[in-house]
């Protein structure tokens, strides 16, 4: 299945904790169960030179009630890593149909901009 990636630009305020709670749709509106399917992201700087890191991708545990839902989390002692005033991301699912052919496909796409935060513990 060819899948265009949807945008979704966002804040992030660093040494914060960040957690969004997000769900993959299909066209018509359904969520994309992820049951038997992997679901990476990444966030590297603009030319793909250099990782910031790995979000944490935690998926609804119930993909019969809620399809396509997961948690994406990037802890604090990541987000204090954000130098540079914009990041990108993707959300890649991986998996295999049932003819054996694997599937890799960017569901969601975007900039991350950097906000400073100058409270700090």
């Amino acid at each position: 299945m060819a899948i265009t990636p949807a945008t979704y630009n966002m804040i992030v305020q660093r040494r914060s904790y960040h957690e969004l709670t997000m769900t993959l749709k299909q066209s018509n509106g359904t969520g994309y169960s992820l049951t038997g399917k992997t679901v990476t992201s990444q966030i590297w700087d603009k030319d793909r030179t250099s990782k910031l890191t790995d979000v944490t991708i935690t998926p609804d545990s119930d993909q019969t009630t809620n399809p396509g839902e997961f948690k994406w989390i990037i802890p604090s002692n990541k987000t204090a890593l954000m130098t540079s005033p914009t990041y990108h991301y993707d959300v890649l699912v991986d998996h295999t149909d049932g003819d054996g052919v694997q599937h890799l496909d960017y569901w969601l796409q975007g900039t991350i901009t950097t906000s400073e935060g100058y409270t700090a513990s």
